[in-house]
């Protein structure tokens, strides 16, 4: 596995994990209207979305990089 492979499965991991962790959070916030939870929901899935934006610059970057 290339180290450009192994960089977007890590940065996707994490994306997925954020999106689920925000979601976790809007789960509790709606069950207890506790606005720390709301912004744990908020703040994850803009990290999240931070992320997937990252892999597309990260992608559009190293697109004609050639490494052996």
């Amino acid at each position: 596995m290339s180290l450009k492979a192994f960089h977007i499965i890590v940065i996707l991991i994490s994306a997925i994990f954020s999106f689920g962790f925000g979601a976790w959070c809007l789960r509790f916030y709606l069950a207890n209207a506790t606005v720390i939870y709301l912004l744990g929901s908020l703040f994850s899935i803009a990290a999240g979305a931070g992320l997937i934006y990252y892999i597309f610059l990260f992608l559009r970057k190293t697109k004609d990089l050639r490494v052996p």
